[in-house]
């Protein structure tokens, strides 16, 4: 097992007893999934709005959140392939979700943009 793996089951606490009993893994698994997809749209939501209403600072925090976002999302997926699953391999084309998602990832670039490089 590699060092990475081994840091993300601890950090994942995945050697706990709790994990033995199947349901209760299974619901938990479902509840972190919803529990990540909800931090990951608050994330990516404030990333969007921080630039236009708090300037320069708020591009600042806005930019180290997508940071943040950008570097979670690597290592769920990251995690899922060293398990040998290709996320990508069910999808079926661009999901709404993602339009939405890139669009405001879009926001938040483009206000950081605006920010940190329009106003030096």
């Amino acid at each position: 097992m590699s060092t990475m793996m081994k840091a993300m089951r601890f950090v994942g606490d995945l050697d706990d007893d709790f994990y033995k009993d199947e349901r209760q893994r299974d619901v938990w698994n479902e509840a972190s999934a919803v529990g990540f997809q909800f931090a990951y749209w608050i994330t990516l939501i404030a990333a969007a709005i921080l630039p236009w209403v708090a300037g320069r600072t708020g591009a600042w925090i806005s930019l180290g959140l997508v940071i943040g976002w950008f570097v979670c999302s690597m290592v769920v997926l990251r995690y899922a392939q060293a398990h040998d699953v290709d996320v990508y391999a069910s999808m079926k084309g661009l999901q709404p979700r993602s339009l939405v998602a890139g669009s405001v990832y879009l926001i938040a670039l483009i206000g950081v943009v605006a920010q940190l490089v329009a106003h030096p």
